[in-house]
């Protein structure tokens, strides 16, 4: 897995994995939808996404992910992680708990 861009991007890249693999191991996910796509990146910020991404709807201090969802489906997002169900035709994981967090080289982590 490496990371795409420069530190602090939102956006990781790594090789074709199926949704139920990519969440197997974690606890309480809970898939809506076919949840049989392929994810090709991971993002927090529909400004970077593309097509097969994975995009996660994760509240903050100024914005709402949920907010942008439509625009991540719209510019790729074959799913999403989110905290509450949303009217979009993509799988949704709405068990697994992410957030954001910063790694000892300043640079954003998702856990």
């Amino acid at each position: 897995m490496s990371r795409s861009g420069s530190v602090g991007t939102p956006m990781v890249e790594f090789e074709s994995v199926n949704l139920p693999e990519l969440l197997n191991g974690l606890e309480d996910y809970d898939l809506s939808g076919h949840p049989f796509v392929d994810i090709v990146s991971l993002s927090y910020d529909s400004r970077t996404v593309e097509a097969g991404t994975l995009f996660f709807c994760i509240p903050g201090l100024r914005f709402d992910g949920h907010e942008f969802a439509g625009d991540a489906v719209a510019r790729g997002a074959v799913a999403l992680c989110v905290q509450r169900p949303l009217a979009l035709p993509v799988p949704q994981d709405r068990g697994s708990r992410c957030e954001i967090g910063h790694g000892s080289d300043g640079s954003d982590v998702l856990r």
